[in-house]
């Protein structure tokens, strides 16, 4: 293992957390498909969404329908939020105009 003398502020962002919370926790596979198939707006979504038969249109409905139909499931936030989280964050440490930066991450 190397150490390394650093005697500079460390520099502490949470933009790029996640909120991975969920619905679901603790529920068994057949509670959560009872909860899904009770919700209304998420089973109108999904009947429109398996009517088309062409994949192209189906991924394009898809995109059009993924951050609700996520959030509706699961209850975290969408994955364009994520999205735009991390590409703010990026713009972030290109302005710092740096030769070398270390992000690190943990998991919870």
């Amino acid at each position: 293992m190397k150490e390394i003398n650093y005697n500079k502020k460390i520099k502490i962002d949470n933009l790029i957390l996640e909120e991975l919370y969920t619905n679901n926790i603790g529920l068994s596979h057949d509670e959560m498909k009872n909860i899904n198939n009770n919700n209304i707006e998420l089973q109108k979504i999904l009947k429109e969404h398996y009517k088309i038969t062409d994949p192209f249109e189906r991924l394009e409905k898809y995109n059009k329908t993924k951050d609700i139909s996520i959030k509706l499931t699961i209850g975290r936030e969408s994955h364009t939020k994520q999205l735009n989280k991390h590409k703010t964050f990026l713009s972030k440490l290109k302005k710092l105009n740096k030769k070398c930066i270390l992000v690190v991450g943990q998991l919870k």
